[in-house]
């Protein structure tokens, strides 16, 4: 599932598409499951297979934040002319693509 997630992850950030836009699919996933299961389990199955499912997706979805928001930049500390320990700032946040009209 990570690996699959990540894949996808990259081709549509490249795309264009927003994290929430390919993360809303999976969630629709995720409640397509939960109701198939609960139509077809017996009640003493539900438990263990909706936290599959759950498990399942939810490694899914951080797969795919995880590519497309970048990591926090590595702080490191220095002295300030006070001697107090101070903080870097961070980095500038990464800028995502935008879907061109043609292909909504």
């Amino acid at each position: 599932m990570i690996t699959y997630a990540g894949k996808l992850a990259d081709k549509r950030f490249e795309a264009g598409y927003d994290l929430g836009e390919v993360q809303t699919a999976f969630n629709a996933l995720e409640e397509a499951s939960w109701q198939r299961a609960l139509a077809d389990l017996d009640p003493s199955e539900l438990a263990d297979a909706l936290g599959l499912v759950g498990t399942l997706l939810g490694a899914g979805k951080d797969a795919l934040a995880r590519r497309y928001v970048p990591s926090p930049p590595t702080r490191t500390l220095r002295r300030s002319a006070c001697g107090r320990s101070s903080q870097e700032p961070p980095a500038p946040e990464m800028k995502k693509p935008r879907r061109s009209e043609a292909s909504s």
